[in-house]
């Protein structure tokens, strides 16, 4: 008889549990694909039993994501009210309704439905906090809640260029020995520009394609601020993975954590160069993590022309071409890619 006794109030206690009345954010994952696009989930209830009015908060990250809207579903009767969502307080957005006559006859449901603009490609969460559910006599109704994580799609980094692929080439003239040399173009600008976090990484492959020994030059970063960030050869910011002279570099962003950057360049800058022919090779471009892409710059696929940075110094003949690794490194008059040309400061 006690065993009896004891199975009951198992599973009694186990049909409570399940039972319980939840709170959650339908759907459970959402995968961020850009900036600038919305994401729509629902205020989803299960288990409920005569309810008459709901509240509840939310809560986000104000610099992920935005709130645009949240309306009432359709849980609770067509005679329902709605109390217009409160946003005094950042990342947080506080909503509710309540049925003007009978109790909602669901279990399950759609409390309401909100909206988000992606303000930035990175992981985060929606959550749920005082939720209130309340019956016809005013008495509270117990319920747990489940949030909802916006992830970003993960692309791993590209560490090695594809041969025969398209590229970024910068040619040039180097007029004199032991001279500054300076050229710089542009193969990205955005007047809003993204802010640069401590953690995140320029990351490329680049490669020097003639015997000339001035081997200056790479990616280039330039802030709304005026910080311009240099490529480097050090060992720390490579990867150290190198085929047919391509060399993947991996560019530091924490000296200008907070800062916005406005455009990226390719070209050299130098103190001292060599006279001769000059030919940089660049692919892959892309803003990172340190294990996967955030951003992809300049790849293979990019159609985007550079454009020339200010002045040149001590070069002539300069060109910027997008075309494969033969292309980019035969005689200039046997070129069948798209070139753009440069008007040279002498």
């Amino acid at each position: 008889m006690r065993h009896v006794a004891l199975l009951l109030a198992v599973f009694l206690f186990c049909t409570a549990v399940f039972s319980q009345t939840t709170v959650y954010i339908d759907p459970a994952e959402v995968t961020i694909m850009a900036v600038g696009k919305t994401v729509e989930c629902n205020i989803s209830i299960s288990e409920a039993k005569n309810v008459l009015a709901y509240q509840f908060k939310l809560i986000f990250d104000e610099t992920a994501v935005k709130f645009i809207s949240l309306e009432n579903a359709n849980f609770l009767p067509a005679q329902s009210f709605a109390v217009p969502a409160k946003t005094e307080v950042p990342g947080e957005v506080l909503f509710g309704a309540t049925s003007l006559g009978n109790a909602s006859e669901l279990a399950n449901g759609t409390l309401a439905i909100a909206t988000f603009e992606i303000l930035a490609k990175r992981d985060s969460a929606l959550n749920l906090s005082e939720v209130k559910l309340s019956d016809p006599e005013a008495n509270n109704i117990p319920a747990k809640t489940i949030g909802m994580k916006l992830l970003t799609e993960k692309i791993p980094v590209a560490t090695e260029h594809e041969e025969g692929g398209q590229i970024l080439t910068f040619k040039a003239e180097i007029r004199e020995n032991g001279e500054p040399v300076k050229g710089l173009a542009d193969v990205w600008n955005n007047e809003q520009g993204i802010q640069a976090e401590k953690g995140q990484f320029i990351e490329y492959q680049s490669k020097f394609a003639t015997s000339n020994p001035y081997k200056v030059g790479g990616v280039y970063v330039m802030t709304k601020e005026g910080d311009i960030l240099e490529p480097s050869n050090e060992v720390q910011q490579m990867r150290l993975i190198e085929n047919d002279g391509w060399v993947h570099r991996k560019l530091p962003l924490d000296s200008i954590a907070g800062k916005t950057i406005s455009a990226i360049s390719i070209g050299t800058e130098g103190d001292s160069g060599k006279r001769g022919l000059f030919v940089l090779l660049v692919d892959n471009i892309q803003l990172t993590d340190g294990n996967s892409q955030i951003m992809s710059i300049w790849n293979s696929q990019s159609s985007f022309l550079p454009k020339l940075r200010g002045e040149t110094v001590g070069l002539e003949n300069v060109a910027f071409q997008i075309g494969t690794d033969e292309v980019a490194v035969a005689p200039r008059g046997k070129i069948t890619t798209t070139w753009s040309d440069i008007k040279i400061s002498r």
